[in-house]
């Protein structure tokens, strides 16, 4: 499929959403997409369903790091490192210090998915012990750690920033949505 098809076929899978009802926002579930071509195209306007406003996870995580202001991010990604760079410097090209960071390189999201909670748990907990870092931003919509930012923040004391995480709260804002949510970390209560 080339770039135009997937921009096409985004558009046209959120427009299947509800047709003949008012939706509020669209918000594109996909980190590595987002920090690609597509997501420059989404936040440029071109890629639309035209009922809404679109919401890419790129946007989604930089809005979310403006409200929550760290100075030292632990950047988590399962990417291949050549991936993982691209999210690092577009982090360090929007102001943000990336103080540690670590790709698992896994290839596939069949093998994202099934990293395990515990996992994710003991890697993230060593990277928010330490003391270069005031949050961590874990990069992935196919990662399962959103039941796990509580636990975390809880236990280390510092912000957890996921994508999916990032994405809800940046859709619900975009369609105007101010109330809290109980769960799901500090961004959602933001």
């Amino acid at each position: 499929m080339t770039s135009a098809e997937y921009e096409r076929e985004i558009a046209r899978s959120a427009n299947m959403i509800y047709p003949d009802s008012p939706v509020d926002a669209f918000g594109y579930a996909c980190s590595s997409g987002s920090f690609g071509a597509v997501g420059d195209r989404i936040e440029a306007g071109y890629v639309t369903s035209g009922r809404a406003p679109m919401v890419d996870t790129r946007e989604a995580i930089f809005a979310a790091l403006d409200t929550l202001a760290p100075t030292g991010i632990a950047l988590l990604t399962p990417y291949v490192e050549e991936l993982h760079e691209i999210v690092r410097k577009q982090l360090g090209a929007r102001g943000f210090d990336v103080a540690l960071s670590c790709a698992l390189a896994v290839e596939s999201n069949d093998m994202i998915a099934r990293i395990s909670q515990e996992a994710l748990l003991d890697i993230a907990g060593a990277m928010l012990k330490d003391d270069r870092v005031d949050s961590l931003l874990v990069c992935c919509n196919a990662l399962r750690i959103v039941s796990l930012i509580d636990r975390l923040e809880e236990e280390y004391g510092k912000p957890v920033v996921a994508s999916n995480q990032a994405l809800v709260w940046r859709v619900l804002r975009r369609a105007g949505c101010r109330s809290e949510v109980e769960n799901g970390g500090i961004l959602l209560r933001a």
